[in-house]
C-alpha cells in the first residue's frame, strides 16, 4: 500500500499510491 516514502508518514496518513 505505501511506497516507501510515506513509510513514517503511514502512522497517520497511508498513501497507498
Amino acid at each position: 500500500r505505501v511506497r516507501g516514502v510515506n513509510a513514517s508518514a503511514q502512522k497517520f496518513a497511508t498513501d497507498g499510491e
